[in-house]
């Protein structure tokens, strides 16, 4: 099952059309060491927020945006032996050293982490509009996000989404200013997940997510703290496929 690498970036508003470049660069090298498939997806700033801002939760500063991006691996295996071929090409890229072009973003506040993603429902949108969540569950709680996932996808489904990706926390790098559990809050005995479901568009979104939303209480037991889940409305600047 697919899995997944995650990062919410920090990049200054004025650096977008750089920060395009860049990473048109840097995901063709990702995705001709095994990678999938990548997303970048800026901010949606005329999005509605009912829940926890991203931004907020990770700490963006005035001027910033804070990108939700992800990568997506066949599995784990196949990153673990790509990886360090992948960082050495990074390295040795002319387009992508540091001497040459100053860094576009807060590379020491990007929030990064790996998760196995634990439900995939529809298929990938080669352009979507995108909502993106990270939310705390209770480790003895994996296997109730199952009928939840089943749940809401139903519910998603009939509103237009066409994809839906539930991942849970595998590995986090250390020594980050910031991270995932951090940014969600996690108590002693939580894991975050990393979500995401991709849309037609924004106004399909809205509308789906008011219909759902209208319904109280959810025909299926939500199995976290609705209360602690962050979300933002993406649109993506930069998509890179195999």
């Amino acid at each position: 099952m697919t899995y997944v690498e995650g990062f919410i970036i920090p990049v200054p508003r004025m650096n977008r059309d750089g920060f395009i470049q860049f990473s048109t660069i840097a995901d063709e090298l990702w995705t001709g060491h095994g990678a999938v498939r990548i997303l970048e997806c800026w901010p949606d700033q005329h999005a509605s927020v009912g829940i926890g801002d991203i931004s907020t939760a990770a700490r963006g500063k005035d001027g910033e945006a804070m990108v939700f991006s992800w990568i997506e691996w066949p599995d784990k295996a196949v990153r673990s032996q790509n990886i360090s071929l992948l960082l050495a090409a990074m390295g040795a890229d002319p387009r992508l050293d540091p001497a040459k072009q100053a860094l576009l973003f807060d590379n020491d506040r990007i929030i990064s982490g790996c998760f196995r993603a634990i439900v995939e429902r529809g298929e990938p949108t080669p352009s979507p509009y995108v909502q993106g969540f990270v939310f705390p569950f209770a480790d003895n709680q994996e296997a109730e996000l199952y009928p939840f996932a089943e749940g809401i996808w139903d519910e998603l489904r009939r509103g237009g989404a066409q994809r839906l990706l539930i991942s849970c926390q595998d590995d986090f790098p250390e020594g980050r200013q910031i991270d995932f559990s951090v940014m969600a809050m996690a108590q002693r005995g939580e894991k975050v997940a990393f979500a995401f479901i991709e849309w037609p568009s924004r106004s399909v979104c809205e509308a789906a997510v008011h219909d759902i939303m209208s319904q109280r209480p959810l025909p299926f037991p939500v199995p976290f703290d609705q209360a602690r889940m962050i979300a933002g409305g993406f649109c993506p600047i930069v998509v890179a496929a195999r």
